[in-house]
C-alpha cells in the first residue's frame, strides 16, 4: 500500500516561470533511511529569490528513490528521483545543519524535478531558458557522484594558493618560474587519489554539463557537504598531468577551458559550434537532440538560433544545425565531421543529405592527417574564400571548386589504429615481373622501429602496384608521388628535417622488383627516422585511412570510405582536398565522402589562377 499519491506537476502560470525545490533543515540525521522531502514553489526567472542550481548526471539510472513533496493544501505526494540526484540532495540538506553556517532552508533548481518531463511544451520552453536559470543562480553546485566527489574540502585545499597567480601563468607551452613553482608545490601537497577519482567522473563526459558549468560561481560538492569553489581547482587541473587514456580527460579539459573563458569576462564568443566540435562529439547525452540544444548558450550566434523542439525528428535537428554552422559562420569546416559514421538510431540516414553531421555518433576514433585540426598546415584551395549556397528546401549544398583527379583501381586496405609488429620486421610479397614464366613469390623483409603492422598495409599496397604497373616512367612517377605524399604526412607537422640521404636504399637495383623494394626501403628509412625523432608520426597520421592512386597516377590518402570512381576535388574555402562521389545518373550531383591528403595539391599548387575555370558541385 502506498503512503503517498504519485506526484503530478501543475502547469506553470507564465512562460517566464520556473519551479524551485525548497529543502528544509532536518531535525534528524541525514541518513539514507531518513526520507527526502521538500516544497515546490513557482517563481519568476526574471526576479527570483536566492537559489542554487544543481549540475549532475542522470547517468542512465532509473528513478527509484522517493522525494516527498509537502505542498500546503494538498496531500503529500511522492516523486521518484535517481540515486545520484538523491545523494546530492541529502548532502545539500546536511549542509543546512553545519554549526558555522546554519540555515533553515535552501532553494534548489534541479532539472529532473523542476521541469515536467512529460510535457513537451513545457520541456521546450524550460530548456530554452536553462542558460538563464543557471546564470541567475547564486551558485552552480557541481555533483561528481558518490564515487568521484572529493571526500572532504580539505583534500583540495592545496589548490587554493594557485588562485593568487594570473591565469596567463598556466598557459600550456610556457615554462616560467611561477608556473613551475606553483604546480610543483600544489601537486606534491594535493591528495593524488582525490584528483584521480575526480578525473574519472562521468560528469565530464556529459554535454549538458558544459553549459551548466560555465558559471563564475561554480563549486564542487564534497562528501562532507561543503562546497569547494572551482576557481582554485581550475588552476590545479590546468597544470596537472594529462592522462589521455582516460575517456573523461578531453571532457574535463573542455569544462576547464569553458570555465576559464567565462571568467575572463570577454565579449569574444566561445565558438563552440565548430572549433570545439571535435571534443563535443565525444560527449554524451541520453537524448540525441540535446547534443545541439545543450550548446545553444555556448554558441549564441549560431546554435543559439536553433528553436528547442523535442517533437522535431532527430535527423532534421542535425540537418538544421549543420546548415546553420555553414551559414552563420560563413565556413565549410563543419563538413570535416560529416564523414563520421552515422550511428544514431531512428534516423533514416540513407535519405538524409550526405553533408549532415551525426552529432550523436558513437564513432569517436581519431583520424589521421586529413583531420580537421590540421587545417593550419594546408591551403589546397589557395586561400580562396568559401563559396556556397543552399537549395530552397535546405537539403542541397552547392559548392565551387575544381576536380583534380578520379580514384583509380589502386586503393589500400584500412590502416589500423593500434597494432603490434612480429619481431619488428614486415614482409612484402612480390612476383618478379622480369620473368613472366616465373610465378614464384619473393618475400622482401624490411625492418622498422614503429612496431605497427601499418607497414604491412603499405607493403601490400606497393606490391599490388608494382605487380601491375610495368617498370618505366609511369611506375617511377607513381613512386615519386607516393614519396611526396608520405613526406608531407610525416614531415610537414614536425620541426625535424628528413632527407633521402638517410635512406638505406641500394642504388644498384634495376629490375621492377627491386624498384618496388627500393621504394619500400625509402619508406622504411623514413619511418625509422620518424620513430627516433617524431614519436611515430606515421602510425598516428596513417591510422583509419586508405592510400589510393588516381587514374592519372597521383597518390592520395583519405577516409575509409574512398573507393574507385570517386572524385578528388578542391573546394573554395576548404583547406584539404575532399573526396566526392558522383551520383549515378545525376550529372553534377555528388555525395560527400570526406577529406583527403593529395600529393602536389596541399599548398594550393593545383588551384586554378583563373576562377573562370572553377565548376559547381551540388552536394546531396
Amino acid at each position: 500500500m502506498k503512503d503517498h499519491d504519485q506526484f503530478k506537476l501543475r502547469p506553470l502560470s507564465t512562460p517566464r516561470s520556473i519551479r524551485l525545490v525548497v529543502l528544509r533543515r532536518s531535525a534528524e540525521n541525514d541518513s539514507i533511511e531518513n526520507p527526502l522531502g521538500g516544497h515546490l514553489v513557482e517563481v519568476d526567472v526574471d526576479c527570483p529569490p536566492s537559489y542554487v542550481a544543481l549540475s549532475y548526471t542522470w547517468g542512465g539510472e532509473e528513478p527509484c528513490e522517493p522525494l516527498v513533496i509537502h505542498n500546503s493544501g494538498r496531500a503529500k505526494q511522492q516523486l521518484l528521483i535517481t540515486p545520484n540526484c538523491a545523494a546530492a540532495l541529502r548532502l545539500l540538506r546536511r549542509s543546512l545543519r553545519r554549526k558555522t553556517k546554519k540555515r533553515r532552508s535552501l532553494s534548489v533548481w534541479i532539472d529532473a524535478i523542476c521541469i515536467d518531463q512529460a510535457s513537451d511544451d513545457e520541456r521546450n520552453a524550460q530548456v530554452a531558458m536553462m542558460a538563464e536559470i543557471y546564470q541567475r543562480s547564486k551558485t552552480v553546485v557541481v555533483w561528481l557522484g558518490q564515487d568521484h566527489a572529493p571526500t572532504t574540502w580539505g583534500s583540495l585545499a592545496c589548490s587554493k594558493p594557485l588562485a593568487l597567480f594570473p591565469r596567463l601563468s598556466y598557459d600550456r607551452g610556457r615554462n616560467d618560474g611561477v608556473k613551475s613553482f606553483a604546480a610543483r608545490i600544489a601537486l606534491k601537497v594535493c591528495n593524488n587519489d582525490t584528483l584521480h577519482r575526480l578525473r574519472l567522473s562521468p560528469y565530464w563526459t556529459r554535454v549538458w554539463t558544459l553549459q551548466e558549468f560555465a558559471h563564475k560561481n561554480s563549486a564542487v560538492l564534497c562528501r562532507d557537504s561543503r562546497l569547494f569553489v572551482f576557481s582554485s581547482l581550475a588552476r590545479l587541473l590546468a597544470v596537472a598531468p594529462k592522462d589521455e587514456s582516460v575517456p573523461s580527460q578531453q571532457g574535463m579539459d573542455l569544462h576547464v577551458d569553458l570555465y576559464e573563458w567565462q571568467a575572463m569576462a570577454t565579449t569574444r564568443p566561445f565558438r563552440a559550434a565548430t572549433n570545439q566540435l571535435r571534443r563535443v562529439l565525444t560527449m554524451q547525452a541520453s537524448e540525441p537532440r540535446d547534443k545541439i540544444f545543450a550548446l545553444r548558450a555556448l554558441s549564441p550566434g549560431v546554435l543559439g538560433k536553433m528553436t528547442v523542439d523535442y517533437r522535431k525528428p532527430v535527423g532534421e535537428v542535425f540537418l538544421d544545425a549543420t546548415r546553420l554552422m555553414v551559414e552563420e559562420e560563413h565556413s565549410l569546416r563543419v563538413l570535416y565531421f560529416s564523414n563520421r559514421k552515422k550511428t544514431t538510431a531512428g534516423v533514416a540516414w540513407e535519405s538524409m543529405p550526405s553533408w549532415t553531421v551525426d552529432f550523436a555518433t558513437t564513432d569517436s576514433e581519431v583520424r589521421g592527417s586529413y583531420k580537421y585540426y590540421y587545417t593550419s598546415l594546408c591551403a589546397a584551395s589557395g586561400g580562396a574564400k568559401s563559396h556556397f549556397s543552399f537549395s530552397g528546401d535546405g537539403k542541397r549544398l552547392t559548392l565551387r571548386g575544381v576536380c583534380v583527379g578520379r580514384v583509380g583501381s589502386f586503393v589500400s586496405d584500412i590502416f589500423p589504429t593500434k597494432s603490434q609488429c612480429v619481431e619488428g620486421r614486415c614482409v612484402a610479397d612480390h612476383k618478379d615481373m622480369t620473368d613472366k614464366d616465373d610465378e614464384s613469390e619473393v618475400k622482401h623483409p624490411f625492418s622498422h622501429d614503429c612496431e605497427s603492422p601499418y607497414m604491412d598495409v603499405l607493403g601490400c599496397f606497393m606490391t599490388s602496384v608494382t605487380s601491375t604497373v610495368w617498370a618505366g616512367p609511369k611506375l617511377d612517377a607513381m613512386g615519386r608521388s607516393l614519396y611526396e605524399l608520405l613526406w608531407w604526412i610525416i614531415q610537414r607537422p614536425k620541426k625535424y628535417e628528413w632527407s633521402a640521404s638517410m635512406s638505406s636504399t641500394s642504388t644498384s637495383c634495376s629490375s621492377s622488383s627491386n624498384k618496388a623494394v627500393r621504394g619500400m626501403s625509402v619508406v622504411s628509412s623514413l619511418v625509422k627516422w620518424d620513430s627516433l625523432h617524431c614519436g611515430c608520426q606515421c602510425r598516428v597520421e596513417l591510422r583509419l585511412g586508405r592510400l589510393f592512386y588516381t587514374i592519372d597516377r597521383k597518390a592520395g590518402f583519405g577516409v575509409v570510405g574512398v573507393r574507385e570512381g570517386d572524385a578528388v576535388c578542391l573546394l573554395a574555402g576548404m583547406d584539404h582536398p575532399f573526396i566526392l562521389r558522383p551520383c549515378k545518373g545525376e550529372a553534377g550531383r555528388y555525395e560527400i565522402v570526406g577529406p583527403t591528403v593529395f600529393a602536389g595539391a596541399m599548398g594550393g599548387e593545383m588551384w586554378p589562377a583563373d576562377e573562370d575555370e572553377l565548376e559547381y558541385f551540388e552536394i546531396v
